[in-house]
């Protein structure tokens, strides 16, 4: 592909200049269909994405699946207490091979064949005297798995290196801001998840900014931490960003502290703070659709009934967001509107990931 193949005949110098003057990416990137599955491509099929709280997988036997872009993913951990990840097909006919839950091997629901926990194929049913199937050739095919924090990261390719490698300094940036990244601090708590009516990448945009927060959460995460005249610290890295918010005075209500965050390229979201944790991320369904999962976490010694308040008053956040995102969504499709404004410094985090997703544009393409 080159340059003048790009979705939409987009202006490399027009993009150019619309990011650097704190546009956003082309209106035609949130609608058109071509883009969608450009951006599967471009963006999601070789990075890192959060995939599921490491306690779903904490035992031998131990199941978790879903989709990271166009690929099935499985990741269980194996009898030698490794985590593996691998592609949720089976070699002979692309069925299916697993499902949630809790297993001492990996069978095929369609022609029974059966795997190992580690991938490898072990039996073929009544194929086991075709002679030209090399069981060694036909083992599960790997994916990327690695941790962070209370959280499992999965990457489509199988050499992806580490996550380290692709967020340099996230285990020592997490410490610095007060991420705690033992596994037993948070055992699971509840999941919210919603399918939005709205591209992905405005659902991205809202969850890099709080310059919203005073009008659209005043009585949600707004009561809770000033977004007022509080200090909002965003720091940007390579591929990710930290922020912090301070907790909101004379509050009636919850009052949120120790809040801190990290934000991973593309769609991944990190948040701790008293009593609870969330594990979030975005997954593109289509050019108009999208859905935003949020795994709650509590913190062990926690009172049950306040983390469920803080449950609350998150999922209450996210349905302001939604509904936000769902309405600009429409609007874009218009076709009045050719472009958004991003402020300067209050809004350089979303800028920040524009640029990445861009960035990734470029490289899909070089």
């Amino acid at each position: 592909m080159t340059w003048s193949e790009l979705p939409g005949g987009l202006d490399l110098d027009d993009v150019e200049a619309r990011l650097a003057a704190g546009r956003n990416l082309p209106t035609q990137t949130y609608v058109r269909p071509e883009f969608h599955e450009f951006e599967l491509d471009a963006v999601f099929t070789d990075c890192w994405q959060y995939f599921t709280p490491i306690h779903r997988v904490s035992e031998p036997g131990s199941v978790a699946t879903g989709m990271v872009g166009r690929t099935p993913i499985v990741v269980v951990r194996g009898d030698d207490g490794e985590l593996r990840g691998f592609v949720n097909a089976c070699r002979h006919r692309g069925y299916r091979v697993a499902n949630d839950g809790h297993c001492a091997r990996i069978q095929c629901g369609y022609h029974g064949w059966i795997y190992g926990l580690d991938g490898s194929l072990r039996r073929t049913g009544k194929a086991e005297s075709d002679l030209s199937i090399v069981k060694d050739d036909l083992g599960l095919l790997p994916v990327s798995v690695d941790t962070f924090a209370q959280g499992v990261f999965v990457n489509p390719t199988p050499d992806a290196g580490t996550l380290a490698d692709a967020f340099p300094g996230i285990h020592e940036v997490g410490a610095e801001i007060g991420i705690d990244a033992d596994p037993e601090r948070y055992t699971p708590f509840t999941t919210y998840r919603v399918e939005q009516a709205s591209n992905w990448k405005l659902w991205y945009d809202n969850g890099t900014e709080c310059y919203h927060c005073p009008t659209v959460h005043k009585d949600s995460f707004g009561a809770a931490y000033d977004t007022t005249d509080g200090e909002l610290f965003f720091s940007t890295r390579e591929g990710y960003s930290s922020s912090h918010f301070d907790p909101a005075p004379n509050a009636d209500g919850l009052v949120g502290s120790g809040y801190r965050s990290i934000q991973f390229f593309p769609g991944t979201q990190f948040i701790q703070q008293d009593d609870i944790m969330i594990m979030a991320r975005v997954i593109p369904l289509g050019p108009d659709r999208c859905a935003f999962q949020a795994d709650y976490l509590a913190e062990r010694g926690s009172d049950p009934e306040r983390v469920e308040e803080w449950a609350k008053l998150w999922s209450q956040t996210y349905d302001e967001d939604g509904d936000i995102v769902e309405t600009i969504q429409q609007n874009l499709t218009s076709g009045r509107i050719d472009e958004l404004i991003y402020v300067d410094e209050i809004e350089d985090n979303s800028r920040f990931f524009h640029r990445l997703i861009w960035d990734r544009y470029r490289a899909h393409v070089a």
